[in-house]
Formats: C-alpha cells, sequence, structure tokens
C-alpha cells in the first residue's frame, strides 16, 4: 500500500524551458470594490487578461447537458471558461458552492469528449484532479461521474457515438492490481490526493503512467 501523510514538496511552473503564459496582471494590485459590483467590472480585469478572454464555446451535447442540468453558468464559469480554453492558467477564486470545480472540469470534458469525436483521444493521462482526501467523494460523484455520465449520454442520442473517457481515482488505499491496471490502460482523467501525486511523481512506478506529454514541460 501506499503511504500517505509525508508531505508533497511544492511545484513551480517557472522551470528551465518552460512554456509559461500568464493571463493575470503582474504584479497583482490590491483594490477594494463595492459587494454589488460584478467581477468582471473589477480593477483586477486589466487588459493583459481582456485580451486572452473569447467567448467559449462548448460542443452541443455539452451545452446541451449543462443547460438541462443547471440552466445558466455561474459567474465563475463565465469568467474561468474563455481563460481555461484558451490554454491559458487560470486561477479560480469564489466562494464554496459557486461552482469552480465545475468551471475546471467542464472545459476539460470538453476537449476529451471533441478528440473522442475526432479519433484523436490517446491512451494517456491528460487531466489531474488534485483534492484532500475528505473531499474527493462529493468532488467526484458531483463534478466528475455525474457529468461523464450525462454527457456521454447525450452524445448517444444526438450524434450516436459511445465515447469512452474515463476516470479513475488513485489514493493510498488503492489496491495494487488496480494500480497495475491503470499503468496498462491510463485514465485519462486521474483524481488523486497531494500527498499520492508526489508519489507518483517520484516513484519509478509511478513514472511508468502514460501522460500527456506538453510542449516545454
Amino acid at each position: 500500500m501506499e503511504k500517505e501523510g509525508l508531505g508533497a514538496p511544492s511545484f513551480s511552473p517557472h522551470r528551465a524551458g518552460a512554456s509559461y503564459r500568464p493571463f493575470a496582471v503582474s504584479p497583482i494590485r490590491r483594490f477594494r470594490r463595492d459587494a454589488d459590483t460584478p467581477i468582471r467590472d473589477s480593477p483586477a480585469f486589466a487588459l493583459p487578461y481582456r485580451r486572452v478572454m473569447r467567448s467559449f464555446q462548448f460542443h452541443p451535447a455539452v451545452a446541451k447537458w449543462f443547460e438541462q442540468t443547471f440552466g445558466t453558468p455561474t459567474e465563475p464559469q463565465q469568467l474561468g471558461w474563455p481563460a481555461i480554453q484558451s490554454g491559458a492558467h487560470t486561477l479560480v477564486a469564489a466562494p464554496t458552492g459557486s461552482g469552480k470545480t465545475l468551471a475546471a472540469f467542464l472545459a476539460s470534458l470538453d476537449q476529451l469528449f471533441r478528440d473522442g469525436l475526432a479519433g484523436n483521444l490517446a491512451e494517456e493521462t491528460r487531466v489531474v484532479y488534485v483534492s484532500p482526501l475528505k473531499a474527493l467523494s462529493n468532488d467526484i460523484h458531483k463534478n466528475l461521474e455525474q457529468p461523464l455520465a450525462g454527457i456521454r449520454a447525450a452524445l448517444r442520442a444526438n450524434c450516436g457515438c459511445d465515447i469512452d473517457v474515463r476516470a479513475e481515482v488513485r489514493t493510498g488505499d488503492t489496491p495494487a492490481a488496480k494500480r497495475q491496471a491503470m499503468i496498462r490502460k491510463p485514465p485519462h482523467i486521474l483524481v488523486t490526493t497531494p500527498e499520492s501525486l508526489y508519489l507518483l511523481l517520484t516513484s519509478l512506478s509511478g513514472r511508468k503512467l502514460r501522460w500527456k506529454r506538453w510542449p516545454g514541460f
């Protein structure tokens, strides 16, 4: 069994040769805004950020599933999706229950299903979701399992296509047989804890997992 609680080291995107595309103003300016002022109208959204923003566009099946399930997007989703889809490094800070997790997941799921429809969904891990162990169950059921099942069903109904986007959870309690199965057939989405991610990145067995290789990393 893996040992949890070792304390993962800090990782920085500012590595030599890394392709880093910040979208926020640096340094971050401190400001005060009235509680009734939308975030998009605050001084924090300066021109460098607005140049990155564009209208987000989901696959029709993804958009239909979201509209039927949730109706309209929350403000963090409205502001987060264009930045995420543009490829910018994105930080979404908002209160609990405002849809932050789904903002990140849905943009990723949209791209995975699009690649599947185009025949370009490789057998490799593309998305890594890191969460404390105590929050995993609720996060995964609400923000990953339900969207995966709903979008997959919508694609079958609308396009007659069955796209198998796989997600797996790996923690210190994951049996050895299941860990080996992930190496043989890696999930497209890997859900894990900070401690298990540290072990994945530093152990020989963890490095056997096929990850998506991004330019510059």
